[in-house]
């Protein structure tokens, strides 16, 4: 089992002011969701509605500011929303808001912590979508020479203070005194690829995809990889991909051989 949640900054406009107000209103009542995307009333609290939520929100809880002491900024023509979600970025529901004619630039940090296991065992994923594009990326490593060059967008990490406090903990040159302890190959490139695909991407991200879908053993891992795999590369190719010898998926997985 692995306990993921998920900060969110969101710039949010629309040409109805009524619609913003409502979005603000339903985030300081931690509705958000139920406001513009309610659940079907005949569905008792359970684990139907549950799977109802995560299907058409992304998530199984409601959001927004809740007991959290963040405000409300105004931008000018929009609003700046901070909130978290229990588990992932709510995908499907940022989905729903565009059709309802919300511009969003939606900024998400993800946390991943096995059930049992150690602060040091989490895994990290940050990323930022809009109408200009989709993209994720791993969080390895704390530095900040690898933090900006894995994830080329400095809006991004300074959306957050957990990686806005790794990217001013020290200079690069006081490595040795920092908190974090890099030990990155810095030949290694494979953890920066995009979750959905750009004008960039290219049959060697999808390669890595590939890898990091067989080697992976952590599910938020795997559910990248495929989700690019499934965009980026035509049906044809996909098929001759996994085709593979046998062999691969045993030094993939050695106790089962998926």
């Amino acid at each position: 089992m692995c306990n993921v949640f998920c900060e969110n900054r969101w710039v949010v406009k629309h040409t109805d002011s009524r619609m913003i107000k409502r979005l603000k209103d339903a985030w300081r009542r931690a509705q958000m969701a139920e406001e513009f995307l309610p659940a079907p009333k005949e569905l008792p609290e359970g684990e139907e509605l549950s799977n109802w939520r995560a299907e058409h929100w992304g998530v199984a809880e409601d959001f927004g500011q809740g007991d959290d002491k963040h405000k409300v900024r105004n931008t000018g023509d929009g609003i700046e929303l901070r909130f978290r979600t229990i588990s992932e970025f709510p995908l499907a529901y940022y989905d729903e808001l565009v059709r309802l004619g919300f511009e969003i630039d939606a900024f998400f940090l993800e946390f991943h912590y096995p059930e049992n296991g150690m602060e040091s065992d989490r895994s990290l994923y940050c990323g930022r979508i809009n109408a200009s594009g989709r993209s994720c990326f791993t969080v390895r490593c704390l530095a900040p020479k690898c933090l900006r060059k894995f994830i080329p967008d400095e809006e991004l990490l300074r959306s957050f203070d957990f990686l806005s406090h790794a990217l001013e903990e020290v200079d690069d040159e006081d490595e040795e005194d920092a908190w974090w302890t890099c030990d990155c190959d810095p030949e290694d490139v494979s953890w920066g690829w995009p979750f959905w695909p750009d004008s960039t991407f290219t049959k060697d991200d999808a390669a890595r995809a590939r890898v990091r879908a067989l080697e992976s053993g952590l599910p938020q891992d795997g559910r990248i990889a495929n989700a690019i795999l499934f965009r980026a590369i035509t049906f044809e190719e996909l098929l001759a991909m996994f085709k593979a010898p046998r062999d691969a998926y045993k030094t993939a997985s050695p106790e089962t051989g998926d």
